[in-house]
């Protein structure tokens, strides 16, 4: 029998007073997702417990929505649901938020079972073979008593594939599938009706025939409402059970795991209506529940009501087992003792703990009595007046207090904020905060160094930067630099951090650049920045952005560059942006040649309009040049090429020195290149090549062509003496640190 038999055989059991077996039939029934994933013995073996104790049954009527029920109520249609406190309640967590999670069955439950959200249990859909990746409540009961049973009845196979680990555990000691038998629904009853006969401490029994029916004709059916009103039927016969038992002291949480569209599908979708669900108890609530509430507008005003989440930490609350504020790690909070806050949400404005000022802003509606308590891993970090609403959390001091030493780490904080007694608690899940130091190591060997800062305001025109060092100075080549065309602009480090952007819109002659030049006296040959020796090696690193909305689409544009770029083989060094031709990102291309011969030219893709970190090493002993780029989107990437061939690729080899440039003077390649055949290696272009004439995109057939407007933002330029090692490669761009942390400004 299929999904639509089933329901129109349950539609006709109602209308005619029939009662069905709920253990007869075969093939696939209501709730059916594939095969049984197991089936228990019947729930009537176990050994029982001794009657007189607290005991919980949950039950979950899967699909059944907030507004049919209120409407039931209302007509007098639903007189069992009509017996218990029933509250507005959301599913599917928190939109925008770490916690959003697939509004259907495996996920819904997995935070029934846990009080948590996806970012905690791991259960991201209805797939088979998931596990949950926390503690649930029947873990809570087992440890707290080895003798409490638990036991489950469940209309859906895939509920029983996510509970079969619970089972062989012996956390779970009874489970039942009646997904395939005639009319699933009326096989949960009996089933769980016998645990409530047998004592059971937890009775989980799970519905499915309102998202049938709802799947089939719609939530507007007058089928829906009947499958509504049976489930209404079934909820009052487990009450009639659990009230035979006069002994025994029942919870009775009524929900939904899931909402449904306003067409009825469980599509899974985090919006009204279907994160609009209800949680009904048979004790009085607290006043964080919404009983009467009617659906809000929007689905931001539907956080201020309680969760399912909630639903774990109320059982537990109730069976006095609520975990302290020390291990507190739940999304929920109890609904039947002190009033929790809500609405409770923690804003990362970074996940960088290197970058100062990155904050935790925690936020939540408060409860109209009682002083609030902020907790961080269990640990109270402050006590807040009463009506306090919201509290910053400074991170790079909490991952400097986890780990004084300043060692690379990573870690989720578990924020919770407690009122009332230590019962009213609630708590989020911080995504990984990470913190990576840069390596002390770093100031060995650095020999130039800008840290691009100044006294003037963003947008400003940039003064002459600074060489920390004194071993170098950076300048526009031409006092008729048009002054704009360096700009102050925002760094890489956050607030406070600056860069220079290097703009070349403002004249043609002369062409818009800056000169890194050497100080020769500073400088000593024997020790310096020489990579014709065997033994020389030295190292360049730099923050770049491209802040245009696109690449480069034709020909290329220069970084930085101490050669003559009109060829590539050219002598010298050279970094420049090219389109990519992959179609993903930009690309760096790297050159490096003596006059005669040149290293292949390594490609590395970047985003634009990200900040990047790239370095060249070289390592004179094995002759080879190591790309570095080090991307927040396309991740990093490196590739190494050998120099061997190279006799003379130049950083600098002392004062005074000159090496003849091919083709440096009068015209070459339509590039009317106004300086001497020869050219000094102590002079470097920023935005242009080192004849400081090279122009962004060349036309086709090689000639000069006036460049569109484009802007190159430069920041913490460095070279060192030696080549730096990956580690520190790595430590440059992980820590999201500048140097001047190290060295000073």
């Amino acid at each position: 029998m299929g999904i639509k038999q089933a329901v129109l055989f349950a539609t006709v059991a109602v209308a005619m007073g029939a009662g069905l077996s709920a253990c007869g039939g075969s093939n696939s029934g209501s709730g059916s997702n594939g095969s049984p994933a197991s089936t228990s013995t019947p729930a009537s073996t176990p050994t029982a417990s001794v009657p007189g104790a607290t005991r919980v049954l949950l039950v979950s009527l899967d699909g059944v929505s907030y507004d049919a029920i209120e409407a039931g109520v209302k007509s007098g249609a639903l007189p069992n649901l009509a017996k218990l406190n029933v509250s507005l309640a959301y599913s599917g967590g928190v939109s925008g938020s770490p916690t959003v999670q697939a509004n259907t069955l495996m996920p819904g439950w997995a935070t029934l079972l846990t009080g948590t959200w996806v970012n905690r249990h791991g259960v991201t859909g209805d797939s088979t073979g998931q596990t949950i990746n926390v503690g649930t409540v029947f873990d809570a009961t087992k440890a707290a008593k080895s003798s409490n049973l638990n036991g489950a009845a469940v209309a859906s196979s895939g509920l029983v594939d996510l509970l079969a680990p619970y089972k062989t555990s012996g956390s779970l000691d009874a489970v039942t599938d009646c997904s395939s038998n005639l009319v699933a629904d009326d096989c949960v009853t009996q089933q769980a009706g016998a645990l409530i006969d047998n004592h059971y401490s937890l009775v989980v029994a799970q519905f499915h025939g309102a998202t049938d029916a709802a799947q089939i004709y719609g939530v507007g059916s007058t089928q829906y409402a009947g499958a509504v009103k049976l489930l209404d039927s079934d909820v009052g016969t487990l009450l009639q059970k659990a009230a035979a038992n006069s002994n025994d002291k029942w919870l009775v949480v009524v929900t939904s795991a899931y909402g449904l569209s306003a067409s009825g599908v469980m599509d899974g979708l985090t919006q009204l209506p279907e994160a609009a669900t209800f949680v009904g108890v048979n004790q009085p609530l607290n006043a964080t529940a919404g009983v009467g509430a009617a659906v809000p507008a929007t689905l931001g005003e539907i956080y201020a009501y309680p969760g399912i989440a909630d639903v774990t930490p109320t059982v537990l609350s109730y069976l006095g087992l609520l975990p302290g504020t020390e291990d507190y790690a739940m999304d929920g909070g109890q609904l039947i003792a002190d009033e929790t806050v809500q609405d409770f949400n923690v804003a990362l404005n970074s996940t960088n703990a290197n970058v100062p000022g990155t904050q935790a802003v925690l936020s939540w509606v408060p409860p109209a009595t009682g002083a609030i308590t902020v907790l961080r891993d269990g640990v109270a970090i402050a006590t807040l007046d009463q009506g306090t609403t919201t509290y910053t959390d400074d991170l790079v001091a909490a991952m400097n207090a986890l780990d004084p030493s300043g060692a690379a780490q990573t870690h989720q904080f578990n924020y919770a904020v407690q009122t009332g007694t230590g019962t009213a608690l609630v708590s989020s899940l911080t995504p990984q905060v990470t913190f990576a130091p840069l390596l002390s190591s770093l100031s060995n060997g650095l020999y130039v160094y800008y840290p691009f800062t100044t006294t003037s305001a963003l947008g400003a025109s940039f003064p002459a930067p600074s060489d920390h060092f004194g071993n170098s100075t950076m300048g526009p080549p031409s006092g008729s630099l048009n002054p704009l065309a360096g700009t102050v602009v925002q760094g890489p480090f956050g607030t406070g951090s600056q860069a220079l952007m290097v703009d070349d819109q403002y004249s043609a002659t002369p062409w818009e650049d800056y000169q890194l030049k050497f100080n020769a006296a500073n400088l000593d040959p024997t020790n310096g920045l020489n990579n014709t020796a065997t033994s020389s090696s030295f190292t360049i690193g730099f923050w770049f952005k491209n802040p245009q909305a696109s690449c480069v689409t034709s020909g290329d544009y220069p970084l930085l560059a101490n050669k003559n770029y009109d060829s590539g083989a050219f002598p010298g060094i050279a970094l420049a942006e090219y389109s990519a031709s992959t179609g993903v990102g930009c690309m760096l291309d790297g050159n490096v040649a003596d006059g005669t011969n040149r290293t292949s030219d390594p490609k590395l893709t970047f985003s634009n309009q990200q900040w990047v970190y790239v370095a060249m090493v070289y390592n004179g002993p094995a002759k080879s040049y190591t790309w570095y780029v080090m991307d927040p989107v396309l991740g990093a990437r490196d590739t190494v090429v050998s120099a061997s061939a190279v006799d003379q690729t130049l950083l600098y080899t002392g004062p005074g020195t000159n090496v003849t440039q091919k083709g440096t003077s009068g015209t070459s390649n339509g590039l009317n290149l106004a300086q001497s055949a020869t050219a000094d290696y102590t002079a470097w272009g920023v935005g242009t090549d080192g004849t400081r004439q090279y122009q962004y995109a060349r036309n086709g057939n090689g000639n000069a062509a006036k460049p569109a407007n484009y802007q190159t933002v430069i920041a913490d330029l460095a070279i060192w003496n030696r080549a730096l090692t990956a580690n520190e490669i790595n430590s440059l761009y992980g820590s999201q640190l500048p140097l001047s942390s190290l060295v000073g400004n």
